[in-house]
Protein backbone atom coordinates (compact mmCIF):
# COMPACT_ATOMS: atom_id res chain seq x y z
CA UNK A 1 0.00 0.00 0.00
CA UNK A 2 1.36 3.46 -0.46
CA UNK A 3 1.95 6.28 1.96
CA UNK A 4 -1.20 8.06 0.40
CA UNK A 5 -3.28 4.76 0.74
CA UNK A 6 -2.24 4.76 4.27
CA UNK A 7 -2.88 8.01 5.56
CA UNK A 8 -6.53 7.92 4.03
CA UNK A 9 -6.64 4.77 5.99
CA UNK A 10 -5.63 6.65 9.08
CA UNK A 11 -7.88 9.42 8.47
CA UNK A 12 -11.05 7.16 7.87
CA UNK A 13 -10.51 5.23 11.36
CA UNK A 14 -9.75 8.32 13.83
CA UNK A 15 -12.87 9.75 11.78
CA UNK A 16 -14.65 6.82 12.51
CA UNK A 17 -13.50 6.58 16.26
CA UNK A 18 -14.81 10.48 16.76
CA UNK A 19 -17.95 9.23 15.55
CA UNK A 20 -18.10 6.64 17.81
CA UNK A 21 -17.46 8.32 20.72
CA UNK A 22 -19.82 11.03 19.76
CA UNK A 23 -22.15 8.05 19.49
CA UNK A 24 -21.10 6.93 23.13
CA UNK A 25 -21.89 10.20 24.40
CA UNK A 26 -24.91 11.02 22.96
CA UNK A 27 -26.49 7.40 24.20
CA UNK A 28 -25.10 8.96 27.66
CA UNK A 29 -26.99 11.90 27.65
CA UNK A 30 -29.94 10.57 26.13
CA UNK A 31 -30.20 8.01 29.27
CA UNK A 32 -29.44 10.77 31.87
CA UNK A 33 -31.85 12.64 30.52
CA UNK A 34 -34.46 9.99 30.51
CA UNK A 35 -33.63 9.01 33.87
CA UNK A 36 -33.94 12.93 35.03
CA UNK A 37 -37.18 13.25 33.15
CA UNK A 38 -38.85 9.78 34.34
CA UNK A 39 -39.13 10.48 38.17
CA UNK A 40 -40.45 14.55 37.05
CA UNK A 41 -43.92 15.39 38.14
CA UNK A 42 -43.98 17.85 35.12
CA UNK A 43 -43.55 14.91 32.70
CA UNK A 44 -45.92 11.86 33.33
CA UNK A 45 -46.93 11.79 29.47
CA UNK A 46 -45.20 12.64 26.22
CA UNK A 47 -47.26 15.51 25.60
CA UNK A 48 -46.13 16.72 28.69
CA UNK A 49 -42.08 15.80 28.23
CA UNK A 50 -42.32 17.70 24.73
CA UNK A 51 -43.99 20.61 26.83
CA UNK A 52 -41.09 20.66 29.36
CA UNK A 53 -38.63 20.09 26.33
CA UNK A 54 -39.84 23.18 24.95
CA UNK A 55 -40.38 24.99 27.96
CA UNK A 56 -36.59 24.46 28.37
CA UNK A 57 -35.42 24.92 24.92
CA UNK A 58 -37.16 28.66 25.50
CA UNK A 59 -35.71 29.36 28.88
CA UNK A 60 -31.99 28.57 27.36
CA UNK A 61 -32.57 29.99 24.31
CA UNK A 62 -33.53 33.55 26.19
CA UNK A 63 -30.55 32.86 28.35
CA UNK A 64 -34.03 33.05 31.13
CA UNK A 65 -32.49 29.83 32.93
CA UNK A 66 -29.06 31.75 33.54
CA UNK A 67 -30.79 34.75 34.32
CA UNK A 68 -32.81 32.67 37.47
CA UNK A 69 -29.72 30.93 38.40
CA UNK A 70 -27.86 33.97 39.10
CA UNK A 71 -30.77 36.23 40.57
CA UNK A 72 -31.42 39.72 39.78
CA UNK A 73 -28.16 41.80 39.00
CA UNK A 74 -27.19 44.30 41.64
CA UNK A 75 -27.62 47.96 41.08
CA UNK A 76 -24.99 49.63 39.25
CA UNK A 77 -22.58 51.92 41.77
CA UNK A 78 -22.85 55.46 41.95
CA UNK A 79 -20.08 57.03 39.29
CA UNK A 80 -18.92 60.24 40.46
CA UNK A 81 -21.21 62.16 38.15
CA UNK A 82 -24.17 60.62 40.04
Amino acid sequence: MTADGHNREAKLRAALEKDRQRGQQLRRNARANYRAMEGSPRARSEEDRMRVFEESREEYESGGFLLDRLGDPPDPAPTAGS
